[in-house]
């Protein structure tokens, strides 16, 4: 009778382990996902940033010579 009771223990405790297991593997992802959240976010500001940076800076226009003012001046 007690041979029975400490399978039943036994088996009680290897449930228990796997679903502690399922549970943090689980718990793993759940942080995997926040953190690519996280740093795609960071990225996004980031290049949102540089781009309104560029954006800001003043265009200088620059003209054409002409052809002939070209070949006087060489």
């Amino acid at each position: 009778m007690s041979q029975v009771w400490l399978v039943l223990a036994v088996i009680a405790g290897v449930a228990v382990l796997a679903l502690l297991h399922f549970m943090a593997a689980g718990l793993k992802d759940v942080t995997y996902i926040h953190d690519m959240r996280v740093k795609v976010a960071t990225l996004r500001k980031e290049r949102l940033d540089r781009l309104n940076a560029l954006a800001s800076k003043e265009i200088v226009e620059v003209g054409e010579v002409e052809e002939e003012e070209h070949k006087a001046a060489a």
